[in-house]
């Protein structure tokens, strides 16, 4: 099994310092969560880590392979190993739920016959099949929410990075991206969440974390 570890992580946006010598250690097959107020640096740990902000210090590794080691990125061909769900889905409007869900296979070049056939299985998978014409604007929050979790694992990643992924979701929506995200843990995927519901963390997660302490 692989580990995601980051130790001693630290970033300032100007003068002010949002992370601060965060460590942490996940292993495939585990789910963490991230809890803390707004502004606390919980959704920049996610994008360091995902390769969309620079570290300003520390290392973010793979195993004994390094993503960033002293605040420069090392090993980038280690980023496929992660994938983001970002907090407002980040569909492309113009693109059908299929074309979205291909996108990140098209880009890292793969079969496109192998792309097409694990794209519908994924979207068969989380229950969005009958949707894969369909386009952003036309579907609810949950759908959404869904779709963005097959574009994300269709590349197959180690460790998936969640962003308030219930943020916008009814109950029902919670527990159904819930049992989602817990079928992932089983099939052997490392996540990381970052959230503000206690009770859907204090559910999934195997440890629930703030940026400062353990809280349960």
């Amino acid at each position: 099994m692989s580990e995601l570890k980051l130790s001693n992580v630290s970033k300032s946006f100007g003068k002010q310092k949002v992370v601060d010598q965060f460590q942490l250690s996940l292993q495939q097959g585990e789910i963490k969560v991230i809890m803390g107020k707004s502004g606390i640096g919980k959704s920049t740990i996610l994008r360091m880590i995902a390769g969309l902000e620079t570290v300003d210090e520390g290392s973010v590794q793979i195993d004994d392979c390094y993503l960033i080691k002293d605040g420069k990125s090392k090993d980038s061909s280690l980023q496929a190993e992660v994938s983001l769900v970002f907090a407002d889905y980040q569909l492309f409007p113009h693109l059908t739920v299929f074309d979205n869900c291909m996108l990140a296979l098209r880009c890292q070049k793969k079969d496109e016959k192998e792309s097409q056939t694990a794209v519908y299985r994924a979207l068969e998978a989380l229950k969005i099949l009958d949707q894969k014409d369909k386009y952003p604007s036309m579907l609810s929050s949950g759908q959404k929410q869904r779709v963005a979790i097959v574009r994300a694992i269709v590349t197959k990643p180690k460790f998936l990075l969640l962003d308030e992924p219930t943020s916008a979701l009814d109950e029902n929506s919670i527990q159904d991206v819930k049992k989602i995200l817990l079928d992932l843990k089983n099939e052997g995927m490392g996540l990381l969440i970052v959230s503000h519901d206690p009770l859907f963390s204090k559910e999934i997660g195997d440890e629930v974390i703030s940026l400062n302490e353990k809280i349960f």
